[in-house]
């Protein structure tokens, strides 16, 4: 009796990317529902009626479904929501050059507040900018094109995203350990100023861990080789851990050294 043929072996790398893109998939629809408020209120640092922190948790929320469904059923399936993210990180950045409020950021900002709720900020230009950096690269992964290609444009672009999550959310544990007891912040005022809540951080961080991981997964269809954007990952971890204790630093000068001087002349006085 002929034996049935067997299905090839999904390699590790696969079954990785899956369960990061169901992470992701999780973490986004919890932003964008709400359900990880109760993290947001541990870092007294983001305004909660800003309608584009749930636009973002949305467009995360698809990029996961759009890789777990490349990933379970056709590649092809992917473009879809890559397409959404793009379209709306496009009218964002619309909104942004024309100063105009996002009409998405408002709609969410009423339908969660009430009518009556106006929009405290509109998408920065960094935000729209991962938006866009995090659905070119799934598109190409939907997309017939070169896996020569396909692989380092994803490492890069996961890179970034996961260098952006792991210095925002470290900024803002660091500025929530250094403000302890004291009425200003005095280190790691990169968590303000990124303005990303500590819920879509993590999301961010975890949607590019998910990119490097799909990297790795289309690497390794046609080589069994260490992939050459190997270092990437670490070099941008290592850049942006400098840069988050740079502005430690820098806060702390800006706000300790007046403090030393103005303390120091009425002692002299």
């Amino acid at each position: 009796m002929p034996s049935l043929p067997t299905l090839p072996k999904k390699p590790w790398q696969s079954h990785v990317t899956v369960a990061l893109a169901l992470a992701v998939l999780v973490l986004g629809s919890a932003s964008l529902f709400g359900l990880l408020d109760w993290l947001d209120l541990i870092f007294p640092s983001t305004l909660h009626n800003a309608g584009w922190y749930q636009v973002l948790g949305g467009c995360v929320a698809l990029l996961g479904l759009g890789v777990l469904l490349g990933e379970l059923t056709s590649r092809t399936n992917s473009a879809g929501p890559a397409l959404v993210v793009i379209g709306v990180g496009l009218a964002e950045l619309a909104a942004n050059l024309t100063g105009n409020d996002s009409v998405l950021d408002a709609w969410f900002v009423q339908h969660t507040f009430g009518g009556g709720a106006t929009l405290s900020e509109s998408m920065p230009p960094y935000a729209i900018y991962a938006l866009l950096l995090a659905g070119a690269p799934v598109l190409w992964f939907a997309l017939p094109v070169s896996r020569a290609t396909r692989s380092p444009a994803l490492a890069l672009a996961g890179s970034l995203l996961a260098a952006v999550g792991f210095a925002t959310f470290a900024g803002h544990l660091l500025n929530e350990l250094a403000s302890q007891g004291q009425n200003q912040p005095a280190a790691g005022s990169w968590g303000l100023t990124a303005s990303l809540p500590p819920s879509v951080t993590l999301a961010v961080l975890v949607l590019g861990a998910m990119l490097l991981a799909l990297a790795a997964r289309e690497h390794a269809r046609d080589r069994a080789d260490a992939p050459a954007w190997l270092p990437l990952p670490f070099v941008t971890g290592a850049a942006a851990l400098t840069l988050v204790f740079w502005a430690g630093l820098r806060e702390r000068e800006l706000y300790y050294l007046p403090a030393v001087c103005r303390r120091n002349g009425r002692a002299r006085r």
